[in-house]
């Protein structure tokens, strides 16, 4: 059993699948990472549950977001909104009751398979320097291993934890070729997914960041998705490949 990285702080349980509660990853930050501006990551929304945090999300128009299926499947468009522009989860930033959700037709709950959907917001969110779009990639745009990417969120600082941080973390993981990762994960690795983290572990997205992006070169290149266990030795963390589904994306947002 896989964990996934969604947070259910109404609940005071964290749904990630396999836990290693004795696994020491807390550095005081994301799993290796550092406190972000908002102002660098003006794209990052959280996507909340009763006005709880508890995925992430990115703005990819002024009324359309993306995140994860396993966020929003089975969920009620009347308990989710979206909060953009602030660092701080708890105050301050841009509101919007979610209209409507469109999760992928093809998303697999056991195999975690094109584990991506779309949020439409009530309302559009007011463009600035702390709310802003991110670029798309083009239909089946390669990614290169090796190349850094950024993934940022208000996630766990540990895996297996219930705390959830105030301010936005990010953290830098370098893509990791589809060929290795699938070894790692023993074939459960499709071609809709991209691998990205250090293979000596202690980097890494963790509970509560599902949902969130994965930016290369200012392009969203994934949406944090699943992994064993968070920031684990030989066990990057996987990500939607959004560069499949640029033009399922455009069918529903016509962007």
């Amino acid at each position: 059993m896989f964990r996934f990285l969604t947070l259910l702080l109404a609940l005071s349980a964290v749904a990630y699948g396999e836990k290693n509660e004795s696994a020491a990853y807390d550095d005081g930050r994301v799993a290796g990472g550092l406190a972000a501006s908002i102002e660098e990551f003006p794209y990052q929304l959280s996507l909340r549950w009763r006005n709880e945090h508890f995925c992430g999300a990115s703005l990819i128009s002024s009324t359309w977001a993306v995140s994860a299926a396993h966020c929003t499947i089975d969920r009620r468009t009347s308990d989710l909104s979206l909060l953009a522009g602030t660092a701080n989860r708890l105050s301050s930033g841009q509101v919007r009751d979610v209209f409507l959700t469109i999760n992928h037709p093809k998303y697999n709950a056991m195999t975690m398979d094109n584990d991506i959907s779309l949020i439409r917001a009530k309302g559009a969110f007011i463009l600035s320097n702390t709310v802003q779009v991110i670029p798309l990639p083009y239909q089946g745009q390669r990614v290169f291993a090796g190349v850094n990417a950024m993934v940022s969120g208000w996630g766990t600082t540990r895996e297996g934890s219930t705390h959830v941080p105030i301010f936005l973390q990010q953290v830098s993981v370098p893509l990791v070729t589809s060929v290795t990762c699938n070894n790692l994960y023993n074939g459960k690795i499709t071609s809709n997914m991209l691998c990205a983290g250090y293979l000596t572990g202690g980097s890494d997205a963790c509970q509560g960041d599902s949902g969130g992006p994965l930016v290369s070169n200012g392009i969203l290149v994934g949406i944090v998705s699943w992994g064993n266990g968070c920031a684990r030795r030989d066990f990057p963390g996987v990500y939607t490949r959004t560069a499949v589904y640029r033009d399922w994306i455009r069918t529903y947002t016509g962007m």
